[in-house]
């Protein structure tokens, strides 16, 4: 499998896409593009960028890069061949030796994740305070699911604890790499450790395939949130640094940056402490102080 089995994934989920000399991206539940697979890619040129920020609904483009350009930022990978049991940390293996006592995590289709996954999204959206049209709409679940089905290089793990599903994990085989594109799960599966099954069954299945050299479980997220980061590194994986660049229309860089914003952004986070969208705003914000001629001055160096 390569780029264009998953460049057609995203096609027929109905993904907006873009494409440019350097490049694939594709716009998930933000207005910002976002490069596939996930990673750091070749520096784009500036005239690229500022082709994409002007598209119509578009914002921004967000470019993951390993030049140092904007804020630090990492994605989860495990690339030994030997993982198993002893790869994860004590306290990560009492829950994946507890849930196996009560759930199975197994490999599934894509009929099963439609009718027994929804549940599983709903739940991590109303956790998350947010909502994704892609998983929270039964037509649009319906067409993510059948483009699963359709795309070689496509599957997905799951918990199941009786005939629930409790928690899956989307991949999608791109070369040489297992990309862990999509996880969701019940509310209870935190409690259960159904989420510690899955990551391991998943990871270690895949990792153990002929000619796979890594498996993925996502962007450290921006801003790093020490839960998730603590249960990725506990589950066995490590954290490949990048950077990531955040470019925007100039007239949204101009409000983001501005003065009012700033004392808003204070206002709220003394009203409301730090929750997960003032953080993400201010996260934004500071990897969008960079500049197309920033970029410029970069890949000439």
């Amino acid at each position: 499998m390569n780029i264009d089995g998953l460049r057609e994934f995203y096609h027929l989920a109905g993904f907006r896409l873009a494409r440019t000399s350097t490049a694939d991206y594709l716009v998930p539940a933000s207005r910002l593009y976002h490069g596939f697979p996930i990673g750091p890619r070749p520096l784009p040129a500036p005239d690229e960028i500022a082709a994409l920020c002007h598209h119509k609904g578009i914002l921004g483009v967000e470019v993951i890069n390993d030049r140092g350009l904007g804020v630090p930022g990492g994605l989860w990978a495990q690339r030994d061949r030997s993982y198993g049991m002893r790869s994860l940390q004590r306290q990560f293996r009492q829950h994946v030796e507890r849930a196996s006592a009560t759930q199975i995590a197994r490999e599934t289709d894509f009929d099963d994740l439609y009718r027994l996954g929804l549940a599983c999204n709903r739940e991590t959206l109303r956790r998350q305070n947010r909502d994704d049209p892609y998983f929270s709409n039964d037509r649009s679940w319906r067409r993510l699911c059948d483009a699963g089905r359709r795309s070689p290089g496509a599957g997905v793990f799951a918990t199941f604890a009786g005939g629930e599903l409790t928690a899956y994990m989307l991949y999608f085989i791109v070369d040489h790499t297992c990309y862990g594109l999509f996880s969701k799960s019940l509310d209870r599966a935190r409690q259960t450790g159904a989420n510690h099954l899955l990551y391991f069954h998943y990871t270690q299945t895949m990792i153990g395939r002929p000619g796979m050299t890594g498996v993925t479980a996502g962007l450290q997220t921006m801003p790093p949130m020490t839960a998730v980061d603590r249960f990725k590194w506990h589950a066995g994986y490590s954290l490949e640094p990048h950077h990531t660049a955040v470019f925007l229309r100039p007239w949204f860089r101009g409000l983001l940056q501005s003065a009012v914003t700033s004392a808003l952004l204070r206002s709220a986070t003394h009203l409301l402490g730090s929750k997960d969208g003032i953080g993400r705003v201010q996260a934004v914000r500071e990897a969008a102080r960079v500049r197309l001629s920033d970029l410029a001055l970069v890949r000439g160096g």
